[in-house]
């Protein structure tokens, strides 16, 4: 509410004063259209802010060796978030999730990496609800495409999200991705083709989608593909001659 009242009237008011306004995704794009811009000025949007594919490229990894390191089993499936650990990332709605899981799914892991202001609260939730087994805090990380590949899925579950750069990570890692529906996951994910959009805070329906990937190895393997090939959409290269255009 406070981002409302101070950031969107002061946006409004200074589109009296641009010739191009850029976002990110189609909601902002819509919503930009009912700004008076100057002269005429135009709105675009553009896919994000680019991503190199051959920054996440990697040679000679031995993934259980590495999975071994995290305290994952060979046969373990493995939901990766990367995200500050924040009221906005709203981690809770996957650890309850987990939580519906652990009985029929004991095989399911959860990989937060990151630090933040809700660290301490979120481990004495999963300790009180005795997870320590299936959901592990690794803190802050700089392994990030060896993470990645780990993995078996990237999710990530905020409230508000601009884009997601961590869910074209798993992208480009081809990995099935899972998060709330909300304005930037929109843009990233064709429910049911590769990965699924959950509504902020269902983590009922989200267990649902988990069970569906953890128990389907040809559909993990089908959304991968598919989040490979649409990924190329948000590649660095495209960008840039997208925004040499606008300019």
């Amino acid at each position: 509410m406070l981002n409302w009242m101070l950031y969107y009237p002061l946006e409004k008011i200074a589109a009296k004063w641009t010739d191009t306004l850029v976002t990110i995704n189609d909601e902002d794009k819509e919503r930009a259209k009912g700004f008076h811009l100057r002269n005429g000025g135009q709105v675009y949007k553009m896919p994000g802010v680019g991503i190199k594919e051959e920054s996440y490229e990697i040679e000679n990894f031995n993934r259980n060796r590495y999975r071994k390191s995290l305290g994952l089993k060979k046969d373990d499936f493995a939901i990766l978030v990367l995200a500050e650990l924040n009221k906005n990332k709203n981690h809770m709605q996957i650890i309850k999730a987990i939580d519906e899981l652990k009985e029929k799914c004991p095989r399911i892991k959860l990989i937060c990496a990151g630090k933040g202001p809700k660290e301490k609260e979120l481990k004495r939730v999963v300790k009180y609800m005795k997870l320590e087994k299936n959901v592990k805090f690794i803190g802050f990380r700089r392994d990030i495409t060896q993470l990645l590949y780990c993995s078996d899925c990237v999710g990530l579950f905020s409230h508000r999200e601009g884009l997601g750069k961590c869910l074209l990570e798993g992208m480009i890692a081809g990995k099935p991705i899972i998060a709330t529906n909300t304005r930037g996951p929109k843009e990233l994910i064709e429910d049911g083709a590769n990965g699924f959009l959950v509504e902020v805070d269902d983590y009922k329906h989200l267990a649902e989608y988990l069970e569906k990937i953890y128990g389907d190895q040809e559909m993990q393997n089908r959304f991968g593909e598919k989040s490979k090939e649409k990924v190329k959409e948000f590649y660095l290269d495209k960008v840039l001659q997208e925004v040499i255009n606008f300019y």
